[in-house]
């Protein structure tokens, strides 16, 4: 009896021993299951990080993109905003021009208007003068407007060699030219010539003539610039 227990108590140790073994080998199994299972969720997880950040990445690209083309699109606009600008500074600087040279023609050719009306009232004046004045008084009056006459003339071309400009210069032609024709006026009053009302007529058709073909030139040459 003694041996056959001794028999039963070692196989009930064995059995014991045998069960605590599957025991720890099922629970290693377990370990390992449990370590695969979270390095699984780990690379899952890395995965999905690695994921999002190629999202994320993609995402900045695209707006970086969007900017991109914003600031391009934003430059072009400026371009043309600064051409238009350009462009719209020229036409108002050669509309000034053209603008101006129109107030040059219009005052020349007032000038000139204004210079001929003066002449005509000068020779009627002369014309009256010859009729109401006596004849000493007369040939004296016309003596001192040569003179007067002689010394403008003068005096423009001075101002037309210092400023060296054409247009003075012909105020003082004509000017001179005047004096010529008041000089003419005197020597056929002192030779009692009858031909002095038709010499008055000649010249104020003269100088109506003159100075229509010049305001004509002026506005023609004008035009042309």
């Amino acid at each position: 009896m003694g041996e056959k227990e001794k028999n039963t108590n070692k196989k009930s140790t064995n059995k014991i021993d045998k069960d605590e073994k599957v025991k720890e080998n099922v629970n290693k199994l377990k370990d390992k299951e449990k370590s695969v299972k979270v390095k699984e969720e780990n690379s899952k997880s890395e995965k999905e990080s690695i994921k999002d950040e190629e999202e994320s990445s993609n995402e900045k690209e695209k707006i970086v993109k969007v900017e991109e083309k914003r600031l391009v699109d934003s430059k072009k606009i400026n371009e043309e905003e600064l051409d238009t600008i350009k462009k719209e500074i020229k036409k108002n600087k050669k509309t000034k021009k053209l603008n101006e040279k129109k107030q040059l023609k219009y005052k020349e050719i007032l000038k000139n208007v204004l210079i001929c009306l003066l002449m005509i009232v000068y020779l009627m004046a002369l014309i009256i003068g010859n009729c109401t004045m006596g004849a000493i008084k007369y040939i004296t009056t016309l003596k001192i407007l040569i003179m007067i006459e002689v010394l403008i003339s003068l005096i423009i071309f001075e101002i037309a060699f210092s400023k060296d400009t054409f247009t003075i210069g012909m105020h003082g032609i004509e000017t001179l030219a005047l004096s010529g024709l008041t000089i003419l006026i005197l020597d056929l009053f002192n030779k009692k010539n009858e031909i002095i009302w038709l010499a008055f007529s000649i010249i104020t058709g003269i100088i109506l003539f003159y100075y229509l073909i010049k305001i004509i030139i002026i506005a023609l040459k004008k035009k042309k610039r």
